[in-house]
């Protein structure tokens, strides 16, 4: 539990991924917390950057990213009051979507933190490849995103 960020605090969650298979609403990039606090998933529904905080879903918006076999650099970044969706295939940051949203993510006995699955089940696999995962404790810049991209 020491790497899930606890409360509504600041938080960037980035990777780059490159699905080898269809993926859809089973497939999960990451998941952090417990659903009786909260938590914070990234899920790949319709090849879009989708959502899931302890049920609220957040589905279906933003343009589709995810396609077999290509890479693309997605982040997640939460302020406290709201969820971004950022994505680049050839560095131009782009705003997937944004959604207002309230989360307390629990830290609580029980927690977990998974790359690659969905928090409490390890079977909800993302069905990528990924590389270069990354949490941090602060929202990041669109430059610092596209400083990411010159790595």
């Amino acid at each position: 539990t020491a790497t899930i960020i606890g409360g509504a605090n600041a938080r960037t969650i980035t990777a780059w991924v490159k699905p080898n298979q269809t993926v859809d609403s089973s497939n999960y990039l990451f998941g952090f917390g417990k659903c009786a606090g909260s938590t914070f998933n990234a899920r790949m529904n319709d090849g879009k950057m989708s959502f899931m905080g302890c049920g609220n879903d957040h589905d279906g918006y933003g343009a589709v990213i995810y396609s077999t076999g290509n890479w693309v650099r997605v982040w997640y970044t939460y302020d406290g009051s709201t969820v971004k969706a950022y994505y680049t295939t050839n560095g131009t940051i782009n705003l997937s979507w944004s959604w207002s949203a309230s989360l307390t993510t629990n830290t609580d006995s029980g927690s977990e933190a998974r790359i690659g699955a969905h928090n409490s089940a390890a079977d909800l696999t993302a069905g990528s490849y990924m590389r270069d995962f990354r949490v941090y404790n602060a929202v990041l810049s669109t430059s610092t995103m596209a400083d990411m991209w010159d790595e």
